[in-house]
């Protein structure tokens, strides 16, 4: 065979091999995008369903596929928030449960413990701010007829201190909450940090009171002149 046609060969074999290349690259990548696009469509029905669990394996497995894609990163961070939402509800649920069996059996200062717990889970709903007050009225009063017959020590609503606390920021980093903290201070706020250990947060506040409702009543000022998304967190192990 001479020169010309063995590097006519080389030629057609180097170009046939490139092809080859290109070829199994094109199928390589078009398949592992025709994969990932069915793994979203199938885990966006999910999602749209509420089938939440299975739309979170199918976002997963499409991320082990195309890894720097932001899209289904976005679905499962959704799906987390819903998962966590449901958790912190389900907890609220049973807190509120507790203090409803107790408050039917007349059982208030247990009640009112409960109904404590609810409210710094789940600041937003009124309910079991409605039966805290209903039970200071109720403890009130039993004190009061008590008082008249024999001048006991009388029923106390909580125990005495600043436990009520008008929040007005919740922070993950301590560089934030002590920013707001200052502020407060620079305004004449007694405002402190409260330490949610049990959420690793820091709650700061624009005042504590020692009823609630002188808390909640100043709360409606503040919601309207200050800060809109401001709330009552009941603590007293701060």
């Amino acid at each position: 065979m001479s020169n010309s046609s063995k590097k006519i060969n080389l030629i057609i074999a180097s170009v046939a091999a490139t092809i080859a290349f290109v070829v199994l690259l094109y199928f390589f990548v078009f398949n592992k995008s025709a994969q990932f696009e069915k793994l979203i469509i199938s885990a966006d029905k999910n999602f749209a369903s509420n089938q939440l669990d299975e739309a979170r394996q199918l976002y997963n497995e499409a991320l082990q596929i195309k890894p720097d894609e932001i899209y289904p990163k976005k679905r499962i961070s959704s799906i987390d928030s819903v998962f966590n939402v449901g958790e912190i509800m389900e907890r609220y649920t049973e807190k509120l449960n507790q203090a409803d069996m107790f408050f039917s059996q007349g059982k208030y200062v247990e009640a009112r413990e409960y109904y404590f717990e609810a409210l710094n889970i789940n600041s937003d709903d009124e309910y079991p701010v409605n039966q805290i007050r209903k039970i200071q009225d109720l403890l009130d009063e039993v004190g009061m007829e008590k008082d008249k017959r024999s001048k006991p020590e009388p029923i106390s609503v909580v125990k005495k201190g600043l436990f009520f606390h008008i929040i007005v920021g919740v922070f993950e980093y301590n560089q934030n909450a002590t920013k707001l903290l200052q502020r407060m201070k620079d305004e004449g706020r007694p405002s402190r940090i409260i330490e949610r250990k049990d959420l690793n947060m820091k709650a700061v506040t624009y005042g504590s009171y020692n009823n609630i409702h002188e808390a909640y009543n100043y709360m409606l000022f503040v919601k309207e002149g200050f800060f809109d998304d401001a709330w009552v967190l009941y603590d007293e192990t701060n």
